[in-house]
């Protein structure tokens, strides 16, 4: 193989992260894993049954990894709000719902954070895809009305950050979700596509400041909602716009960090878009992370889209960018990716 193919293969890699089931490490992973050196797995409540079955799945993920796949390790994430979207029932670190930490006393979002974060760690997982930092400014999104830490910019930014922080410190990569908000319509995103007409100065003083603050704390993930913003970008979704990510989140924030998709077969996408337009789409805007679930067929077909577009000079200029970025991050957090 020579020395471009292991460049391509290593950067396309790392821009996948996939589920799959079972609750032991199986052959459709082995082969994923060894063939095309993926950067990353997400792991839902069908891949859990106790914490030492949970902890040695993590940990021969990671093993089979650095003998057959990539030698960076794996990132392992999960969806671990609290609340609904919670994939661990046992966690000790639980409360009802996320919002309520906006009434309980100072500091507790801080210990939510450090206190999951350990868990989570101790077990083998390396990142949290939470928290919300959508302010919930319409009363009628059922999908996150229990899921978002308030109604309230400021305190939304506040409690976003300090959970962050804990996460952090307590030995797990925080991703704040869902860029640039979700919290503004009434559709559920799985289901369809939700369209915002959120002015441009509105969305700057509401949506975008707890993601401008989390940043500012130390974020190095974010997770794109598929919602179209139609005064931000009036023909694409977030996850898929250049204008949105490209143009605000890199250049006049001037964030340096991870990009993660949403789950793109979600029916925002897949509605309207084939998952191979769909994934170049999303690479153009900037995203680093492409996260796959409940589909390894689907997940192999982005992996050839990518191999088969990589001779193109801007979709290699962007790929190699993306998997530099994310083996940059894994460098730099090694501490956290070690598995014990």
């Amino acid at each position: 193989m020579s020395k471009y193919d292991q460049k391509m293969l290593e950067n396309i890699g790392q821009m996948l992260m996939l589920s799959f089931s079972g609750q032991k490490i199986n052959e459709d992973i082995r082969h994923i894993i060894h063939e095309q050196k993926i950067g990353g797995v997400i792991l839902f409540s069908n891949n859990i049954s106790d914490p030492k079955q949970l902890q040695t799945l993590c940990q021969d993920l990671q093993q089979f990894n650095q003998k057959h796949g990539s030698p960076y390790p794996l990132f392992i994430s999960i969806d671990q709000e609290g609340g609904a979207i919670s994939r661990i029932p046992w966690l000790k670190e639980q409360y009802n719902d996320p919002i309520l930490l906006k009434d309980r006393p100072k500091g507790a979002a801080f210990q939510f954070g450090y206190g999951l974060g350990q868990e989570l760690s101790k077990l083998g997982i390396n990142i949290n895809f939470a928290p919300v930092l959508d302010i919930l400014s319409n009363q009628d999104n059922t999908l996150l009305c229990k899921r978002c830490l308030g109604t309230e910019t400021q305190k939304v930014a506040i409690l976003g950050e300090k959970v962050i922080l804990g996460l952090h410190q307590g030995g797990v990569l925080a991703t704040g979700k869902h860029f640039p908000g979700h919290g503004d319509v009434t559709l559920d995103s799985h289901f369809h596509l939700p369209i915002s007409g959120c002015d441009i100065e509105t969305f700057k003083k509401r949506e975008f400041f707890p993601f401008l603050q989390a940043i500012h704390a130390g974020l190095e993930i974010i997770m794109t909602a598929h919602v179209k913003y139609t005064h931000l970008d009036p023909i694409y979704p977030a996850t898929l716009s250049e204008k949105i990510l490209q143009q605000i989140l890199r250049k006049q924030i001037n964030y340096q960090g991870l990009i993660i998709s949403d789950d793109l077969l979600m029916k925002a996408v897949t509605n309207h878009y084939s998952l191979e337009e769909a994934a170049l789409l999303a690479v153009k805007a900037g995203i680093d992370i492409l996260l796959i679930c409940h589909d390894l067929q689907q997940e192999r077909s982005v992996w050839k889209t990518l191999i088969d577009n990589y001779q193109n000079p801007l979709f290699q200029k962007l790929i190699d960018l993306a998997g530099q970025r994310v083996l940059h991050l894994k460098e730099k957090r090694h501490k956290i990716l070690a598995f014990h």
